[in-house]
């Protein structure tokens, strides 16, 4: 079938989120689906379209504010209840670009993030990088973004595969309602020369090292698939260790503002990765005199 590697990905990448407790399992929707035929029609979508939004995953509208990418990229919901379905063709939730009546939106962006398009002639994804519906932007009319990606569309199987990859491998680490990645080096280098944002860069490195909660748990970081990875995954016990983790990183956090502990006392305190992380080490090195601790809030 010409699109069953999008219906196979899609829905192991919905599982690996499930697995991780980013998600419930029963947030995931499985085939047969069955969208409003009325509202598909006048949105313009073609019949393989229709058809192809039928047979796909989705998740529940419970979950419509969660991020499912690092970059707060959001999931869009297809169900038989919704009476309007024009934003399937419009990336940003805005008037323009409307794009062809064979391709349809998976994601969008929440402010910045992703618009994750499908079209159903050439079988490609679009992961594409564009504004968000809450940002005043004019964009101007695009039938079709495929023509003009740059060799970003590819095979389903190809992206999805490398984004269920980075949660298996914990490249990419759901905390709270957020996905976290290691800071890029270069990124730390420059917060080292701002008080402010160098606060914000130690709480995503604390907040990414919540993969050791994970792992203790049982998960198999070195893994090459979600059946593997989450084979000893004990999520009792995950969630047991991560409200300890949670208690006692806030105490340290309250202790280290209170009597002014350098990052470097804080990372040895926490332990873990976060001791030994060479990219969160960039960031021992006092901005200058006069420097005062800012309060890290996860």
């Amino acid at each position: 079938m010409p699109h069953e590697p999008l219906i196979t990905n899609l829905t192991l990448f919905y599982q690996t989120l499930a697995a991780l407790q980013h998600i419930s399992p029963s947030d995931i929707l499985l085939p047969p689906n069955q969208i409003s035929l009325t509202a598909a029609n006048d949105a313009g979508l073609c019949p393989e379209a229709i058809d192809l939004l039928n047979r796909l995953p989705h998740l529940c509208s419970d979950i419509s504010t969660l991020p499912i990418l690092p970059d707060g990229t959001q999931a869009v919901f297809y169900t038989s209840e919704d009476e309007c379905l024009e934003w399937s063709r419009t990336p940003t939730y805005q008037d323009a670009p409307e794009i062809a009546s064979s391709a349809f939106v998976l994601t969008n962006p929440n402010i910045y993030g992703t618009s994750l398009i499908y079209d159903t002639v050439t079988s490609k994804l679009l992961p594409w990088e564009a504004w968000g519906k809450h940002v005043d932007f004019e964009i101007a009319e695009m039938e079709n973004p495929f023509e003009d990606c740059d060799g970003d569309a590819k095979p389903a199987g190809e992206i999805l595969k490398s984004w269920i990859g980075n949660f298996i491998t914990l490249a990419w680490v759901p905390f709270g309602d957020q996905i976290v990645v290691e800071p890029d080096e270069d990124e730390v280098r420059d917060a080292m020369r701002d008080a402010d944002v160098m606060v914000q860069y130690q709480a995503q490195f604390i907040q990414w090292s919540f993969r050791d909660v994970y792992m203790a748990a049982g998960w198999d970081a070195t893994a090459e698939d979600l059946e593997t990875a989450s084979k000893d995954f004990d999520i009792v016990e995950f969630a047991r260790m991560q409200a300890e983790w949670l208690d006692e990183t806030e105490e340290v956090l309250n202790v280290a503002y209170e009597q002014q502990w350098p990052w470097q006392k804080i990372r040895m305190e926490l332990g873990g990765e976060l001791a030994e992380n060479q990219r969160a080490r960039l960031l021992d090195a006092v901005i200058g005199d006069g420097y005062q601790q800012r309060r890290i809030e996860l």
